[in-house]
């Protein structure tokens, strides 16, 4: 037939489906209906669940990515050395032990749960006495938390099962992971900052000289600090410092033939959905991991390491490609790419004029329930 069949020798419906979809896209009526409703979609709501439910696949990798993560989220991590929703719950724990009208007794709703959680997180290290930052975070705040709060019976009983975990850990810092009094004074001035930012332009020129991965993980040590929502971290940094494959992983995003030869590391960075248990929470990935992307580049900037941020958009053949490359998880989805490498300094970089602060930034104020621009000081 030379038709290409599946494994068992029988057509599967979703190849069936694809070969019928894919027919019926390229006929003329098709296309015609099809620009007639997208035409209406910004004013219709009904022309917009038609024109994205049936007539494009626009978001389809999203809609199976968020609902591939929820299902790993309720699935449980058991095994796993981190754990997205206690995490989660422990960043809960040091929003309520901050407050500045700190409740006598809070968390009530979750900390059976976390009590729960924290004990199958141990339990994934199976006897190991070297625990990660995250283990030793969650101990120092659920002890700060069962030695702030008014204690119930419930409270007790889940303090004495938590001690009883707690003597199987070691380790930590001199001052224990839990809330603190931060230090007023900075280490920079915002002039050596705003220089850092000035000084960091995207580099597409390299030298032939491998990058040592010490300084990588310097810079992602950096990376790491930045804010998240609920401190989860929802993303991993996949590192390429193999020149073959590097470019190979390079070819596959748009916008880099023009420097393609030059690249010699690179890193994808990937977003994980399985982090959040709802639909609501889906753009938190791009969130989290942009952040500690510019974290990252200046981490590696002041070492010398030049960088160039790769957009990644959401197209079809691309991500297929992608994704068998990497052999993604369901819920797994490409961030962005950076290369980065010594740069060649014989080689001019952009200038890249960015926009000024009037342009980008507005002051304003509430009134009657809308906003209003408010430059004047109130």
């Amino acid at each position: 037939m030379g038709d290409k069949m599946v494994e068992n020798g029988s057509w599967g419906w979703r190849q069936l489906w694809r070969r019928v979809s894919l027919r019926l896209r390229r006929s003329w009526i098709f296309r015609l209906l099809s620009r007639w409703v997208e035409q209406r979609t910004g004013k219709w709501s009904s022309a917009r669940r038609l024109y994205y439910g049936f007539l494009s696949d626009a978001f389809e990798r999203e809609f199976r990515a968020v609902a591939a993560g929820r299902t790993l989220y309720f699935a449980g991590f058991r095994g796993e050395k981190s754990s997205y929703s206690l995490r989660r719950n422990i960043h809960r724990l040091e929003k309520g032990l901050v407050a500045r009208s700190r409740r006598a007794t809070f968390g009530l709703d979750f900390i059976e749960d976390t009590v729960i959680g924290f004990e199958d997180l141990i339990d994934a290290f199976h006897g190991e006495r070297q625990f990660t930052s995250e283990v030793i975070w969650a101990r120092d705040v659920l002890r700060r938390y069962f030695s702030s709060v008014e204690q119930n019976q419930k409270l007790k009983l889940l303090e004495e099962r938590f001690e009883v975990l707690a003597g199987r850990t070691t380790g930590g810092q001199s001052r224990p992971s839990a809330p603190f009094i931060r230090d007023q004074g900075s280490l920079i001035s915002i002039s050596d900052l705003y220089g850092l930012a000035v000084q960091r332009r995207s580099v597409r020129s390299y030298l032939p000289v491998p990058v040592p991965r010490g300084l990588v993980d310097r810079a992602m040590e950096v990376a790491l600090q930045s804010p998240s929502a609920c401190n989860r971290q929802p993303f991993i940094f996949r590192v390429f410092d193999r020149p073959k494959d590097a470019r190979q992983i390079a070819a596959v995003a748009a916008g880099t033939i023009s420097f393609l030869d030059e690249i010699n590391s690179i890193i994808v960075v990937v977003g994980r959905l399985r982090a959040y248990a709802g639909e609501r929470d889906r753009h938190a990935i791009y969130v989290d991991a942009s952040l500690a992307a510019m974290a990252f580049v200046l981490g590696l900037e002041v070492q010398g390491v030049g960088s160039c941020v790769i957009n990644w958009g959401d197209d079809t053949e691309r991500e297929w490609r992608i994704n068998k490359m990497l052999a993604l998880e369901p819920d797994e989805r490409v961030i962005m790419m950076i290369s980065y490498g010594w740069p060649d300094l014989k080689i001019a970089v952009p200038f890249s004029a960015k926009r000024g602060v009037k342009e980008s930034r507005s002051f304003e104020i509430l009134s009657r329930g809308r906003s209003t621009i408010c430059d004047a000081d109130y």
